[in-house]
């Protein structure tokens, strides 16, 4: 896919000098598939030289995807139906809301616990970024009823100072001990398949 503040060597018709493309940090481009046919291109015509002189070179930079013709969208017209989960990557992020910690979060661990397992099994994410674990003991039940998956927590937290929560939030300090009972500190943990 075309990546934003990027050059792409290019070549004209059965001209052997390659010449670039640059897709600007704005262009509508990013993200989508860069083409490995002939196309037609349209853009601006810039002029690049670096700080010493030593490199000289113009740039093309296309604007708009009808900047290049024919067109090469990602996903156009494509039905996902045909993808099997087996062929994908499937990544999620989830705010989990104070897992294990029922004073700050929900009251009823149970159902948080099986709610999330409930999720997790029916979304089957390849890497799955739990955020505001608070209760590391309830992290680690969490995965051993999932064994297709392996995780582990940040060292890191918020809410918290060596370890104690101080109620300023947003300050990530390192965590000395990581307690298994329910605490104030909220870990991001990863699990993967």
């Amino acid at each position: 896919v075309f990546i934003s503040s990027t050059n792409y060597k290019i070549k004209e018709n059965t001209n052997t000098v390659q010449k670039d493309v640059r897709i600007d940090l704005n262009s509508e481009l990013v993200g989508h598939i860069v083409p490995n046919t002939t196309v037609s291109l349209i853009g601006v015509m810039g002029f690049f030289q670096n700080a010493s002189g030593s490199t000289q070179t113009f740039q093309l930079y296309p604007r708009f995807e009808s900047d290049i013709n024919p067109r090469t969208l990602l996903y156009e017209n494509k039905s996902l139906e045909n993808y099997s989960l087996d062929s994908t990557l499937e990544i999620m992020s989830w705010n989990i809301e104070w897992f294990g910690n029922s004073t700050n979060g929900p009251t009823n661990e149970l159902t948080q616990f099986a709610n999330a397992k409930t999720v997790v099994d029916s979304l089957k994410p390849d890497i799955l970024v739990l955020e505001e674990i608070s209760n590391i003991a309830n992290f680690q039940n969490f995965i051993n009823q999932l064994p297709q998956y392996s995780g582990s927590c940040s060292p890191y937290g918020s809410n918290m100072l060596n370890g104690v929560g101080v109620g300023t939030t947003g300050h990530p300090m390192p965590i000395i001990s990581m307690p298994s009972t329910e605490d104030h500190n909220q870990r991001i943990c990863v699990l993967q398949k």
